[in-house]
């Protein structure tokens, strides 16, 4: 696998789909031909993920919607003890780094589902530069903030604590 380095941030940017008609065809028309890449050809599973993200990009989807509903799991699925969801996000993630690595050519788009998050993003880059920028690194601390608060916070209380006693 190719080792990604990190984006020039100037050198991409999130594209709003609201209200672009004229996009969302040649949008439509980019994830439709990911979708029949070779790189889904054997793998009906993440190809019927990437659509289902696709059709419910602009919509507050759940780990357990995205389990019932695209990879058929049964109803009493469990997010908590059933990490399928992120397993199948992560290798929906990998097929299209590898498509656009192999590619070198998005035809000023690509799609990217940031690390911690099963929502697809689309980005639209020059033509033939995701191999040299990669997809953008989500922050770490934006991926914690909920841990993290709670260990300020904790800390704070200890140190508040003992300087009251």
């Amino acid at each position: 696998m190719l080792a990604l380095t990190k984006p020039d941030p100037l050198a991409s940017e999130s594209v709003d789909t609201e209200g672009l008609l004229s996009d969302e065809t040649e949008l439509n028309g980019h994830v439709q031909r990911v979708a029949q890449s070779e790189y889904f050809a054997h793998s009906e599973t993440l190809k019927r993920l990437l659509l289902y993200l696709w059709e419910h990009r602009n919509e507050e989807i759940s780990e357990y919607a995205v389990a019932t509903e695209a990879l058929a799991r049964r109803a009493d699925f469990d997010p908590k003890t059933d990490a399928s969801v992120r397993v199948q996000i992560g290798r929906l993630r990998q097929k299209l780094r590898d498509y656009y690595e192999a590619e070198k050519s998005g035809r000023g788009y690509m799609l990217h589902i940031p690390v911690g998050t099963h929502v697809l993003t689309i980005l639209k880059v020059a033509s033939g530069e995701y191999a040299a920028a990669g997809p953008p690194s989500v922050p770490f601390w934006s991926r914690a903030l909920p841990q993290r608060l709670l260990f300020i916070t904790w800390f704070l209380l200890l140190i508040l604590s003992s300087w009251l006693l």
